[in-house]
């Protein structure tokens, strides 16, 4: 298999994508059938797909693109701003901005983000979201305790 970059650039609405080095591009609804198709469609084609941590919109494509096991790695959003400044390169559309995460992809080559095997996944749908930080502090919130704590008056 060639090497191939996927970069993503994700919406509320729908995602651009683009494909190094083939340069071919996708413009697809955000919904979980547009988003599985699409995502088919890649099946064995692509190394290594990067898409930006856009505070959760990015996790309905990375669940298509790894049920068909395709290797994705989420990036903050900083990282790839500062590979654009440094390039000197502006994304004005989203098109463009698929462009450049796909550039990035190919220049960096970040780690891909592990799968989640099926134990993982119940375990986090029991224990639920982790407590938000404390903004200030910047630590997580402890739960409250049920008692003295022994050794302590």
């Amino acid at each position: 298999m060639d090497v191939n970059y996927l970069g993503i650039d994700v919406s509320k609405e729908w995602i651009d994508a683009v494909c190094l080095p083939s340069h071919q591009s996708w413009h697809v609804e955000s919904t979980p059938a547009e988003l599985t198709g699409w995502a088919e469609t890649l099946r064995g084609q692509i190394s290594l797909a990067v898409v930006e941590a856009t505070g959760g919109l990015e996790m309905p494509v990375v669940a298509a693109l790894c049920e068909q096991g395709i290797a994705v790695a989420i990036v903050n959003p900083s990282q790839v701003k500062a590979y654009a400044k440094a390039l000197n390169l502006r994304a004005k559309t989203d098109a463009i901005s698929a462009q450049l995460i796909a550039e990035f992809a190919q220049a960096v080559k970040p780690r891909p983000c592990p799968l989640a095997d099926e134990q993982q996944v119940a375990l986090s749908e029991l224990t639920g979201p982790p407590p938000p930080a404390d903004r200030q502090s910047g630590r997580r919130a402890q739960p409250a305790r049920a008692g003295p704590v022994a050794g302590r008056a």
